[in-house]
């Protein structure tokens, strides 16, 4: 009688178990969705990129650096685009917000070296560096790599945005991100899907 009583207790907590750990991932995603607040003239970007904009500051949320690059252990947390940016004023109100007491700066860096102090880099179209070389020295620096461009996973990247149904979705290199330091937090692995 004992066994038949625990079992069903055990049943009991793995069901419970399972329902928090769905809500808890429902919760994550819910946050993700929300658009960061936009610029109510935003001239470029449209709706995809407040949406864009909006990950890339959840990503900062839910991601932490092992802070194996020096130029990163400051006081703030700096976003940065390089080539194109396709955002225009949609990034400005994220300077606004906080991420673990610390504020978010906004940088565009032209070359390697001035890319090495952001936390993460988004590459746009037209970057100025070959994206698998850029890509392969972010790594090293521990700069969390993303863009929408096609196959930026595979020249390297760390995180690919792309549409799929019509949602913006995204796709993570985990090995990568580990590689470089940089540690994903298992929720946000969670909705990374495969592209």
């Amino acid at each position: 009688m004992v066994i038949k009583g625990s079992k069903k207790l055990f049943r009991q907590n793995i069901k419970r178990f399972r329902s928090a750990r769905v809500l808890l991932v429902a919760l994550l995603y819910c946050t993700l969705s929300v658009a960061v607040p936009v610029a109510a003239n935003a001239n470029n970007g449209g709706k995809e990129y407040q949406i864009k904009a909006a990950f890339l500051y959840n990503f900062l949320k839910f991601i932490t650096w092992e802070n194996n690059n020096p130029k990163l252990k400051t006081r703030d947390i700096t976003l940065c685009v390089i080539g194109e940016d396709p955002f225009g004023n949609i990034l400005k109100p994220i300077t606004r917000k906080k991420i673990s007491g610390k504020n978010i700066k906004l940088a565009y860096p032209e070359t390697v070296e001035d890319s090495r102090q952001c936390h993460l880099l988004f590459v746009g179209k037209k970057s100025p560096i070959k994206i698998m070389e850029l890509n392969e020295e972010m790594a090293k620096s521990s700069v969390l790599t993303v863009s929408d461009l096609p196959r930026f996973l595979q020249q390297s990247g760390m995180i690919e945005f792309f549409s799929k149904n019509e949602k913006i979705q995204f796709s993570i290199e985990d090995t990568l991100t580990e590689e470089a330091g940089i540690k994903v937090s298992s929720k946000l692995l969670e909705l990374s899907k495969a592209h």
